[in-house]
């Protein structure tokens, strides 16, 4: 139990002290200082928004699935396991939200892995869509956003059956590959994800969240160019965040580090659209300092206090 305890903060301090050292934060620090302070303190505060709507979510699905936790404990949750997934491959650290539940921590991991898949799915869809507005007749746009809206129905229509048929296959490999115990927390996620994934509702409402975590992101960059004293058209800025983040995801690189700053820099000097290439390549230091730092320093916080602070599980 001690070392179940620590591990989660042991962990974040190796990823915490990783970050900081791949930061040139004296550099960052210079940028930060000539930036109008109002502008700052707004871009900073969409941070808390951004929580309570992941909070307001992960409340609300583990609901779904009958089981309860308090407002201030999810809150505390979901921005540890935020800090955990900016810090890992792909964001893959935010499943250790779950270990934030006393109990049903299947379920837990079972919500995270539909926010998960509609956040990407999401952000991938907005991505197409904005990159579209760059290459295509306002026609086509129109086009693209039917064929999305028909191929992502199809997917959710054809999940059932896909699902019955890799059923036996998957389970031969998790019960060849995981542990008996593994193979049944395997078993647990997966028949509580399809509770949620056999509703329409829950899987629409779930992309509804994804779409307002990312239109408040957005607004944050949108500041970031309003600071820098430019007020680059709306489809400029969702072309120099969402295909950039997108790329540093499926990276893997934890936090896009590298990935996310260069191709926000170099698809944001192929279409300046009057935007000078310098404001352009600063934008990723302002996103590190008024967005991923922050996040970054408050996740960990978080994730000591709800380690520090667990309650022993009910019988």
């Amino acid at each position: 139990e001690v070392v179940r305890r620590f591990a989660l903060p042991a962990a974040g301090t190796v990823l915490l002290l990783f970050y900081a050292s791949r930061l040139d934060l004296g550099a960052l620090w210079a940028k930060v200082l000539n930036f109008p302070l109002p502008t700052a303190a707004f871009v900073i505060a969409i941070n808390a928004a951004c929580g309570l709507v992941k909070a307001l979510r992960w409340r609300r699905f583990l609901l779904r699935l009958v089981t309860r936790t308090e407002f201030p404990r999810a809150y505390l949750a979901v921005h540890a396991g935020f800090f955990m997934g900016l810090v890992t491959p792909g964001t893959a650290g935010e499943f250790s939200r779950a270990a934030s539940l006393d109990r049903d921590r299947a379920r837990g991991v079972a919500v995270i892995l539909l926010e998960k898949l509609t956040d990407l799915g999401s952000l991938g869809a907005l991505a197409v869509l904005t990159a579209s507005t760059y290459f295509a007749t306002p026609v086509a746009v129109g086009g693209t956003i039917v064929l999305m809206l028909v191929l992502c129905g199809f997917a959710y229509v054809s999940y059932p059956r896909l699902r019955r048929l890799a059923e036996r296959p998957v389970k031969a490999l998790v019960l060849r590959l995981a542990s008996a115990e593994g193979a049944e927390s395997a078993g647990r996620v997966y028949l509580e994800f399809n509770r949620l994934a056999d509703s329409a509702a829950s899987v629409a409402e779930s992309v509804l969240f994804s779409g307002a975590l990312w239109l408040l992101s957005l607004g944050q960059v949108a500041l970031i160019y309003f600071g820098l004293g430019f007020m680059p058209p709306p489809r400029f800025v969702a072309l120099t965040y969402f295909l950039p983040y997108l790329v540093g995801i499926v990276s893997l690189v934890p936090l896009g580090l590298g990935a996310f700053d260069l191709s926000l820099r170099e698809i944001g000097l192929r279409s300046a659209e009057g935007i000078p290439g310098d404001v352009v390549a600063v934008v990723p230091a302002f996103f590190r300092a008024f967005v991923t730092v922050p996040l970054v320093v408050f996740g960990y916080g978080c994730q000591l206090s709800l380690s520090m602070g667990r309650r022993k599980p009910r019988a």
